[in-house]
């Protein structure tokens, strides 16, 4: 793990924030550490696995989560001297904090300290989701690296090659026939029968068009007592109506390894 590596992505993410608009300037810690985690994820992306922080990173209640990097957070806060605000949670019974840092040299003088694809994943992503919460954390769950894992997993950023599905691709996949190239005169040919075809099919919509009538029903619809004893018989052959119940599901812990899950064509 390389701590100063995680300094650093932490104070791009808030110098990045203090960028945007205003609605997207506050980031609490669970924000700051899905950040450091997308910042990793898009390097390893470009770094066949290999993350920039080193961290380790588990498949926890909250999506991606890096004790490391939590526990670094504070430390940067006051070394930037970010603003801090504190808000009063009545729902959870406890307190939430918000960081806030404008500096527009410190924002400049990061920029040639990370890789592109981590500056542009963090300026993207803080821009999409600022303090958004639930937005950020559905974002996250669905990358592949937690796609992969089950829950209190270690997460791997190199992609799981399935060689079955690409022989089986390679298999299904056919040259296209070679066709001959046409002279200009039956290109001409063609051209002209395509037209002919089309005016015909023009022609025979037009005709269908103008015999269309419409019909009145003959005779009138009825609502009387017969009609809706009629609608009762119907719903008594479907059998008796469901009723509202209440329970709890339990699904199989195969389910986190399962194809629905870390199929990316299924989405």
């Amino acid at each position: 793990m390389d701590t100063a590596k995680i300094d650093l992505i932490v104070k791009y993410i808030l110098a990045a924030a203090g960028q945007d608009d205003f609605g997207n300037q506050e980031l609490g810690p669970i924000h700051i550490v899905k950040y450091v985690y997308l910042a990793d994820l898009a390097f390893a992306e470009a770094h066949e696995g290999e993350t920039l922080t080193g961290a380790e990173w588990q498949f926890y209640h909250y999506g991606p989560w890096s004790p490391d990097v939590y526990s670094r957070i504070k430390t940067v806060v006051q070394d930037v001297n970010a603003t801090e605000r504190t808000i009063t949670s009545y729902k959870y019974k406890s307190d939430f904090v918000r960081w806030r840092l404008q500096d527009d040299e410190l924002y400049e003088s990061l920029q040639s300290l990370l890789p592109f694809e981590v500056r542009h994943a963090i300026r993207d992503a803080v821009h999409e989701f600022g303090d958004d919460t639930t937005g950020l954390l559905h974002h996250v769950y669905t990358t592949w690296p937690m796609l992969h894992a089950a829950p209190l997993e270690r997460l791997s950023f190199t992609r799981p090659q399935d060689q079955g599905t690409m022989d089986s691709k390679k298999e299904k996949s056919v040259e296209a026939p070679q066709t001959a190239a046409l002279s200009k005169k039956e290109m001409k040919q063609r051209k002209e029968q395509l037209a002919i075809l089309k005016e015909r099919i023009k022609s025979r919509l037009a005709e269908k068009e103008r015999n269309q009538k419409m019909v009145r029903p003959e005779p009138a619809p009825r609502y009387d007592d017969i009609f809706f004893d009629g609608v009762a018989w119907l719903d008594e052959l479907a059998g008796a109506p469901i009723l509202p119940s209440t329970g709890e599901i339990i699904f199989s812990d195969e389910i986190w390894k399962s194809r629905a899950r870390s199929d990316e064509g299924i989405f």
